[in-house]
């Protein structure tokens, strides 16, 4: 109890916790009345720790969201007997009412001895409330005071002292989580998944009190200009996080008081905000209050409101969040294929008459950018020449000042770039490069052509500026050059010559850290490589330098993704790498393929199955049924061994077997050939990769699918050594048999001393088949173990 309430250490207090909770579930289901006492009276000290004793901070720990006092009391409460199920556990309701009632309850800040702190018990109050909500073995004990507890988080918003606003906001955090539950989409907040969501006749319903909190400070937040600017709007943000996630219901105002309509005008006038995250939070929360036929109308009441208003008498924050709103209704539009309605008052030309200003007399690119945007929305739901037209001539405006954008800079290259491509506006390609490489949005400007599926009128001129990009860029942003490579990879030309590029590819590789970046850069090689036309010394040259790379990568299995991606490469540049007059360069081949073979990993394995009918044209790859791992290393190495008998006198095909036997024994397990006495302390036997030679396999299917692959290599060998000698690996077959015999030394006293019987033995029996097809079994202790342990092959 002591290590949990004192330790300041996250790891010594969860470890901590995690035996106290051992001991408590004991105790609580103890048939003895004193044991079974124990938990209640440390609960009702921690209750009265909270209560008055916090403000000692040598007991307990501010920081460290409290440190180990929420462990200390969830250890204690989480295997409390329930009276009757589905009812409440008695104390962990008592502990919720006590903590509410502090946070409710208690000032911000305290008067100790003249000075004004801030108040630690209800700081420790929110994060011991906090962790309930958090844990799910609590969540039918939590669920009754989840409105409670939302009200008191929003309301903590507005305090003056950082650590309860901190405090509150991570509570609010977790109570949303238990409301709506995690987040279903890759970007969380962006994009809100139906799954996060529910109506908002549903929500108001469960938690009626909330209606009013959101009217009454909404109300008072947006009432002046002042008190939205004031701190106390910070709210706000509460608020419209979780309107965000509310949609309308179709029986909203039926047979209910709690009609939405009442909260739209606030929610609106949130637009207002000096705070961006406000402005952006009330655009998507607008959805929430309005049904779809409203969206039209919503739209032209707003753009009505920009143009009466003058540009000197409209703030840049009013102008930004209005423009947000009108887009994502517009967006919300688009994603439902809904159709927008102009009004019979509504004029065009007047339109863009009122609102040219946004672009020739507005110097904020951020707002720039939002009315553009808007244009393009409109322009999506109408076809007009006069709007096509007042669009160019604000795409040119925008770009000869591309050394006067400061922020907002990556959003304004998105939107140009997605309106110069939908208007096909060719003549303005180059001075949008220009412009990208004033404001530095290299990035954004591709990210945004990789969503765009129609290219092709301006595909010479991006791929041409592409390959410039990569040729001169110094790669201090590796992001930036794996989604060019992307870009590259989906507009290439096959009458070009791309050797210059593919040799600059290949030295970048060198300075790549990222999995990512190394894989886009062997699937454009890939697409590169046959592609380049040179002298034979030239292109002999470049193929060595792929080679090294390709090595270098698989010999380290650095990853999956970058192992994926020169499968590809091998399968797609065969013609290059694949000489079949050249024993070295079918070696160099045949070497990175089995290689790839041997990987553990299921995704490489499934990426071996689906390519290797591409280098090999065999019907059993590609039957009924499909092949599988077993099946497509059967037949590779039934054609590795074809290729290398046909160089019997060789020693490449020997040494690239021996070589990868070798690693592979290196990959079951990897003895400490320098130690000379063995270790019998079972925490310091060797293991590695989920492999153990002493105890039982972790991975049976790994064990089995390595000691396939070894005797298919050693089944090669065997083949090979028919025609040729083993005088060049008599260096490797002395170093096996002393493992050999060294592993069967620990194995055997294993055997006897733990009585060890299970056990993995695939690296041992593959050592006996390589000693007996290279003919060199004697002085191998074999008589000394048991017959099962050996496999007969």
């Amino acid at each position: 109890m002591e290590q949990l309430l004192k330790s300041r250490h996250c790891g010594a207090y969860e470890l901590a916790y995690t035996g106290f909770l051992i001991i408590c579930e004991q105790l609580w289901s103890s048939n003895c009345n004193e044991l079974c006492n124990l938990p209640i009276k440390w609960i009702e000290n921690g209750i009265k720790m909270v209560e008055e004793n916090s403000l000692d901070k040598n007991k307990l720990c501010l920081t460290r969201r409290s440190g180990g006092l929420p462990f200390y009391l969830q250890s204690i409460l989480t295997d409390e007997p329930v009276k009757q199920r589905g009812q409440q556990r008695t104390y962990v309701a008592k502990l919720m009412e006590t903590l509410l009632n502090i946070i409710q309850n208690d000032p911000d800040t305290l008067q100790i001895d003249g000075e004004i702190l801030e108040n630690s018990r209800k700081i420790h109050a929110y994060n011991t409330v906090r962790s309930f909500y958090r844990n799910q073995r609590f969540a039918n004990d939590v669920y009754p005071y989840i409105e409670r507890g939302l009200h008191l988080s929003i309301t903590g918003f507005t305090s003056s002292i950082w650590m309860i606003r901190n405090s509150a906001t991570l509570l609010l955090s977790t109570i949303v989580q238990r409301i709506f539950g995690p987040s279903k989409t890759k970007d969380g907040e962006e994009n809100l998944s139906k799954k996060n969501s529910m109506t908002s006749r549903e929500f108001f319903n469960k938690y009626p009190s909330l209606f009013h909190l959101f009217y009454q400070q909404l109300q008072q937040t947006t009432s002046t200009r002042s008190s939205i600017e004031s701190l106390s709007s910070s709210c706000l943000f509460a608020i419209l996080l979780i309107l965000r996630r509310l949609y309308p219901s179709p029986l909203d105002g039926i047979d209910c008081s709690l009609t939405l309509d009442k909260l739209l005008p606030f929610v609106i006038k949130c637009e207002e905000s000096p705070l961006l995250r406000i402005r952006e939070h009330s655009s998507k929360a607008l959805l929430a209050l309005i049904h779809r036929d409203q969206y039209s109308t919503i739209i032209h009441q707003q753009i009505n409101q920009l143009m009466k208003q003058s540009k000197d008498k409209i703030r840049q924050n009013t102008l930004h969040g209005r423009l947000l709103q009108i887009n994502a209704i517009f967006h919300s539009m688009k994603k439902n294929h809904l159709q927008f309605t102009f009004d019979s008052s509504f004029s065009l030309e007047e339109m863009l008459s009122s609102l040219q200003w946004c672009i020739y007399e507005n110097n904020c690119s951020l707002t720039q950018y939002c009315y553009l945007e808007f244009l393009y929305n409109i322009h999506y739901q109408i076809s007009s020449n006069e709007l096509r037209n007042s669009i160019n001539e604000y795409i040119n405006n925008i770009l000869k000042n591309g050394d006067k954008i400061t922020i907002g800079s990556d959003d304004l290259t998105r939107i140009l770039t997605r309106l110069i491509i939908h208007l096909e506006n060719i003549q303005v390609q180059l001075k949008l490069f220009i412009f990208v490489e004033q404001t530095r949005t290299e990035l954004c400007f591709i990210e945004t052509l990789l969503l765009e599926n129609n290219l092709s009128l301006f595909e010479n001129n991006i791929r041409q500026w592409i390959i410039d990009l990569l040729l001169t860029m110094d790669l201090f942003n590796e992001q930036l050059y794996t989604k060019a490579c992307e870009l590259l990879l989906k507009m290439i030309d096959k009458t070009h010559n791309y050797e210059r590029l593919t040799r600059r590819i290949v030295e970048l590789i060198e300075k790549l850290r990222r999995p990512m970046s190394l894989a886009a850069s062997f699937n454009l090689i890939s697409e590169l490589l046959p592609l380049c036309s040179s002298s034979k010394n030239n292109e002999q040259d470049l193929i060595e330098l792929v080679y090294d790379r390709m090595n270098e990568f698989v010999d380290d299995e650095s990853s999956d993704e970058c192992a994926c991606a020169i499968l590809n490469l091998l399968s797609k540049a065969q013609s290059c790498l694949y000489d079949s007059l050249n024993a070295e360069s079918k070696c160099q081949y045949w070497k990175l393929i089995l290689k790839l073979s041997s990987f553990s990993s299921d995704i490489v394995r499934q990426t071996f199955i689906k390519t290797i009918p591409l280098i090999i044209n065999d019907k059993r790859l590609s039957g009924v049924f499909g092949a599988n791992c077993y099946l497509t290393q059967n037949v590779l190495f039934e054609y590795f061994t074809c290729d290398a008998l046909l160089y019997p006198s060789s020693d490449l095909f020997v040494n690239l077997i021996v070589n990868l036997f070798n690693d592979l024994l290196n990959d079951i397990h990897s003895n400490d050939e320098d130690e000379e006495e063995i270790n019998f302390d079972r925490r310091l036997w060797p293991s590695s990769e989920g492999y153990n030679n002493v105890f039982v396999s972790e991975n049976e299917s790994c064990d089995h699918y390595c000691a396939c692959y070894g005797h298919h290599l050693l089944s090669s060998l065997e083949k090979i050594l028919e025609k040729s000698s083993t005088i060049n690996i008599n260096k490797t077959i002395d170093m096996i048999r002393d493992q050999c015999n060294r592993l069967i030394d620990i194995q055997i006293e294993a055997f006897n001393r733990f009585f060890i019987r299970q056990r993995s033995t695939v690296r041992l029996n593959l050592m006996i088949e390589f000693l007996r097809v290279t003919k060199s079994i004697q002085g191998i202790k074999l008589e000394q173990l048991p017959q099962q342990w050996i496999s007969h092959h």
